[in-house]
């Protein structure tokens, strides 16, 4: 009895268990307007059709005509039209649904990144990824002031956001979600900057982001194993109210960025021993000292690399 009892009792708990979400489990893909479908009935190939989901959410399909696609995962749908077309054609029990064109779900980037227009994706990244993967900021971007346009459906209206003081915390985590149909707009800096200046950036695969108190803040290539201290120079070097004492790297991790903070101030001071590797989309912040600039050895320290991004700015006009 006593045996019945506890078998009887792990069997509710796996059921209940079984009943439970796993972790870490995505949702389903839901099926939008704009979707562009390929239908494949395995018993049936003859009938494969690639459709597009209208705006009414429908899709037009051979023998069985007019079918509600939009709201249904993959799934549901074939169930659906392997239920309406068994009616008329027994021999068919099997059809697989796949999206081969995400289209419901889209947002527009434009203005100083290397890449504008639209973009869809399957499930929406966040700011920062939407902004890299449209390229990248351009070097005369203006991050302090990104602009987000909701759509209709969201109830309209515009967010300002300060990416770059957001990159410098590392606290990616503050980044305003994205909806379909929003516009995001990165304008171009008050200043502006002169591009003869900069090797084309749109045409890098490996690059870092850097920001900040740099003479040439953007995007810059890695086209071969550099450390920190190259990459200021590669950005023209830090400025004169350059607080380098408070460097933050945001680097992409296995499931969230990894953020660190280098005092580079201290390398300058005592010629210590320091070499960070940076690595493929790292974004690098040089944030402002409020008051005060440097002396002594830093000082010196700091002209010696203002003056090498000068000259590789030089070297790199000179190549063209």
């Amino acid at each position: 009895m006593k045996r019945t009892c506890t078998c009887l009792g792990l069997a509710m708990v796996l059921i209940w268990s079984a009943a439970l979400p796993v972790a870490g489990q995505t949702q389903e893909y839901v099926i939008g307007p704009n979707d562009v479908l390929q239908i494949s009935y395995w018993q049936q190939p003859e009938l494969d059709q690639t459709v597009t989901v209208r705006i009414d959410g429908k899709i037009t399909l051979a023998v069985i005509g007019e079918t509600q696609a939009a709201g249904m995962t993959t799934g549901r749908l074939e169930q659906l039209i392997v239920e309406r077309i068994s009616r008329v054609n027994k021999n068919i029990s099997q059809v697989v649904v796949t999206v081969s064109a995400y289209r419901s779900r889209s947002v527009f980037v434009g203005d100083q990144v290397a890449n504008p227009g639209m973009m869809y994706f399957e499930k929406i990244p966040d700011l920062w990824e939407v902004i890299k993967l449209a390229g990248g900021p351009t070097e005369s971007a203006d991050l302090s002031d990104v602009t987000i346009l909701r759509s209709a459906a969201a109830g309209g209206g515009v967010i300002h956001v300060d990416v770059g003081e957001i990159l410098s915390t590392g606290e990616l985590d503050r980044l305003p979600e994205l909806q379909s149909g929003y516009t995001v707009t990165i304008p171009r800096l008050p200043e502006g900057l002169n591009p003869e200046r900069f090797v084309d950036a749109s045409k890098r695969t490996n690059a870092f982001y850097i920001y900040g108190n740099v003479a040439a803040p953007g995007r810059h290539a890695i086209d071969a194993e550099i450390d920190l201290l190259e990459a200021l120079v590669v950005s023209g070097g830090p400025g004169a109210n350059a607080d380098l004492s408070k460097v933050r790297i945001v680097s992409k991790g296995l499931d969230r960025p990894v953020v660190r903070v280098v005092n580079l101030e201290r390398y300058g001071e005592t010629g210590g021993p320091y070499q960070y590797l940076v690595q493929r989309e790292d974004a690098i912040f040089i944030p402002t000292k409020k008051r005060g600039f440097f002396s002594g050895s830093w000082g010196a320290f700091r002209d010696v690399l203002a003056l090498a991004g000068t000259v590789s700015s030089a070297i790199l006009l000179i190549s063209r």
